[in-house]
């Protein structure tokens, strides 16, 4: 049985739709930072949802 495969790091992502360096590369790179971001500030939101915002 071969290793799993582990989940490339955002970093290699990010590296791997650059070099592709095409508009749809670009594109796809975009939307996958706003993805991470989404995620992220669901994260943010779930730990501070005691703290009303300012």
């Amino acid at each position: 049985m071969g290793r799993p495969k582990r989940k490339p790091t955002i970093e290699e992502q990010i590296n791997i739709l650059v070099s592709q360096s095409t508009i749809e590369g670009r594109y796809e790179l975009a939307k996958r930072l706003i993805g991470i971001l989404e995620e992220e500030k669901e994260v943010d939101s779930g730990d501070q949802a005691e703290q009303p915002h300012a």
